[in-house]
């Protein structure tokens, strides 16, 4: 079964002055809370602060951050705004990082600070769109689908009135329907390249029970596992055979020092070491161990809403690449200097070939490709290599630069990034 996709026609992609930001640490988390986010390690120590950016400033208490998620390429992209969101995205690791504004003209979704889910798999990002006041029609709702090279938008799951959307670590896109009280009532399972309907759930007949669940997370085999506002999880194995095996675990976080409450939940995701992370509406961070359904550490960050997200490792392949300019090889005039080539290649393991041109970008401002790649044996090895050619001034190399970064995606939607050195002349 297809729920079938939308092309979209209105995209916007704004840009934003400079901020201050350094690259992330793989396994440290990062929260988003009030609109700012921090990096903070698995047991509370603040490492870096980055406020959230919404276009034009916020003109409302609605347009601030909310979900986010860290991609395979190291972007960090938000959930940013209610009635008129963006998806905002940023690089820290970039010499001089930017915020970065995608919209289409009907997204929007209802003003619940814990909605606005955010996902992504390669170089997509899949975002909830829900129906307010100002849609005609529920026709155009579902999941909406962004790019980090910036694509025109589209949707699938038409129809779908989603609170959260997650990859699970079985690799299928699992999204929480159903807004309105009580939230969160069914469950739908795609396929993430060819977005076929895989299975659904209608959790609130299955479980038999009023629960308000805001987000949602799924382990290797497909259990689920369902954050609820009223400060339950509720662990789910759904049968082949239409059986249902049903687990609740309660918790409370503190208030004070001598008070706690119900963690009242509002995000989900899983860690590298197999725990659970949560975040609630009280500004705590929650972790929590899957098998035992104890907490392992519980921390705030603040006493606003909360939304957590898991810093990836990187891919782990190393490129090896070399840059060529009619100069000298690294040697670039900023401001003579017509073209950069690049070369990347291929080695025992690795195959430069499947590496995505429509993807491959170079330097601080991520200029895309000039020509098309050509694909030869560059280096005389008998290995077919990829071959790039890029417009020195839409790259942002200046004088002074000692470095460049090259990142793509694979065609499997692994992102690769490589950091060259290069010497800048004729600046004087």
């Amino acid at each position: 079964m297809r729920k079938f996709l939308a092309p979209l026609m209105c995209l916007a992609v704004l840009f934003s002055p400079r901020i201050h930001a350094d690259p992330l640490t793989p396994g440290n988390l990062l929260v988003s809370t009030d609109g700012v986010m921090y990096e903070v390690t698995t047991d509370g120590q603040i490492i870096q602060t980055i406020p959230i950016e919404y276009p034009g400033g916020s003109s409302s208490s609605s347009d601030r951050g909310r979900d986010l998620v860290v991609s395979e390429s190291g972007l960090i992209h938000v959930f940013n705004g209610t009635f008129d969101p963006y998806i905002s995205s940023i690089d820290p690791s970039a010499a001089n990082p930017t915020w970065s504004h995608q919209t289409e003209s009907d997204f929007t979704i209802v003003n619940n600070i814990t909605y606005g889910g955010i996902a992504s798999f390669g170089n997509r990002i899949f975002a909830t769109d829900q129906f307010t006041f100002g849609d005609s029609s529920r026709d155009n709702i579902g999941i909406l689908v962004f790019d980090e090279v910036g694509s025109e938008p589209f949707r699938f799951a038409l129809g779908t009135d989603a609170i959260d959307v997650t990859i699970g670590l079985d690799g299928l896109v699992y999204v929480l329907v159903g807004t309105g009280s009580p939230s969160g009532r069914a469950l739908e399972v795609y396929n993430p390249e060819t977005y076929e309907l895989v299975r659904s759930a209608e959790l609130r007949t299955l479980l038999r029970d009023s629960a308000s669940r805001r987000a949602v997370a799924a382990d290797e085999a497909g259990t689920l596992y369902l954050a609820d506002i009223g400060g339950e999880i509720q662990k789910v194995e759904l049968g082949i055979d239409g059986s249902v095996t049903f687990e609740s675990f309660s918790f409370t976080c503190p208030l004070s020092s001598d008070f706690e409450i119900p963690c009242f939940f509002s995000d989900i995701d899983f860690m590298p070491d197999g725990n659970l992370v949560l975040g609630d509406r009280s500004g705590n961070v929650i972790i929590v161990d899957p098998g035992l359904m104890t907490p392992q550490s519980i921390f705030s960050i603040g006493d606003r809403t909360t939304f957590v997200a898991v810093i990836p490792e990187s891919s782990g392949l190393v490129l090896e690449a070399e840059i060529f300019t009619g100069r000298s090889t690294g040697a670039i005039n900023p401001n003579r200097t017509r073209n950069i080539n690049l070369a990347i290649y291929s080695t025992d393991e690795f195959d430069a070939r499947t590496i995505d041109s429509a993807t491959a970008r170079l330097g601080p401002a991520e200029a895309p490709i000039g020509t098309r790649r050509r694909v030869f044996d560059v280096n005389g090895d008998g290995s077919r290599d990829s071959y790039f050619r890029f417009r020195t001034s839409e790259t942002g190399v200046a004088c002074g630069d000692t470095e460049i970064t090259f990142s793509a995606f694979l065609d499997d939607g692994t992102a690769v990034s490589t950091t060259l050195p290069i010497e800048t002349v004729g600046c004087n």
